[in-house]
């Protein structure tokens, strides 16, 4: 692939479609016909990223009382508001190990 300026620019014009998607990394490589480890590879170098453990946000707590419910909210925008229960804590300690 070549690396030239207008090949970044491109890259960067694709990245930022994807980020805009919606869709994750795999869905859209599948939609797009694009090879995934690729993708990730320009991902990472346009991002000056070289750690490998991705999607994991620093965390606030910022309740004072007992949470009568947690909400989760993804890089894209997405929010799950789950009760707090054993079940959703059970399905979170699942998720985060």
């Amino acid at each position: 692939m070549r690396t030239d300026s207008t090949s970044i620019l491109s890259i960067k014009k694709m990245l930022r479609h994807w980020e805009e998607s919606g869709l994750s990394r795999s869905a859209y490589c599948r939609n797009k016909n694009l090879s995934y480890h690729r993708f990730i590879y320009w991902q990472r170098r346009l991002s000056g990223s070289s750690d490998s453990k991705e999607g994991f946000l620093p965390v606030e707590v910022v309740a004072s009382k007992p949470a009568s419910s947690i909400l989760v909210r993804g890089r894209n925008g997405i929010e799950v508001l789950l009760p707090v229960d054993d079940k959703s804590v059970s399905i979170l300690r699942q998720l985060l190990v």
